[in-house]
């Protein structure tokens, strides 16, 4: 099993409480979660990546349960096997294209590997913008940078909270496209989460919350 969540329910405050449901996938898997804002699909996302911390309930990835990770464990387990694309890319604006995905090499205490940044560049169609900084790119390149960025440390899981909201049809499914070749490429799980509708019959394998 390369990802189970079981009795998950998270707390912003003392008085309410997201509940969410149990769901596990299998290596390779490509699973859509869909919900409407405040529906708890990014506090969903963040705990799997262990970006929010625990609070009731188990997540366990390649065997590994989050929860008996402390902090820095977590950061270094995050690092190796998760990969991470966001809404908004947040690049470091001051780096080139190629000098994020290697910085993400670094800082999970990854040999730096030039090579595989540009075919992951080279396999999203912006090797061309490698050198570029992050600002001078559109949103739909800016996208897929993130999805290179997000693969470079060859992750098991790579978790995309919103990839497309802000992008227009044809870029959406574009990227989607994009991402798919390249997550197939690495054997890696995808785990989506968003409220974009245009998503909804392209996996079959989804949940509504």
């Amino acid at each position: 099993m390369m990802l189970q969540a079981q009795g998950l329910s998270y707390s912003y405050d003392t008085q309410n409480s997201i509940s969410l449901p149990d769901f596990q996938c299998q290596k390779g898997d490509r699973l859509l979660i869909l919900g409407n804002s405040g529906s708890g699909k990014t506090t969903l996302l963040n705990l799997i990546g262990g970006l929010l911390r625990i609070q009731k309930g188990s997540i366990t990835i390649k065997g590994q349960e989050l929860k008996s990770l402390n902090n820095n464990q977590l950061d270094a387990y995050r690092g190796k096997n998760i990969g991470l694309i966001f809404q908004k890319s947040h690049f470091v604006q001051s780096l080139n294209v190629l000098e994020n995905l290697l910085l993400a090499q670094q800082l999970a205490d990854v040999p730096t590997d030039k090579a595989r940044a540009m075919h992951l560049l080279k396999s999203l169609n912006i090797e061309d913008k490698a050198l570029k900084k992050p600002a001078s790119l559109s949103i739909g390149e800016q996208q897929r940078a993130s999805i290179a960025r997000a693969l470079i440390n060859k992750p098991a899981l790579v978790l995309a909270d919103e990839p497309t909201s802000a992008l227009d049809d044809y870029n959406c499914m574009e990227v989607i496209r994009l991402l798919e070749t390249a997550v197939a490429e690495e054997s890696s799980t995808l785990l989506i989460v968003t409220h974009d509708q245009r998503l909804k019959d392209h996996f079959p394998n989804q949940i509504a919350l």
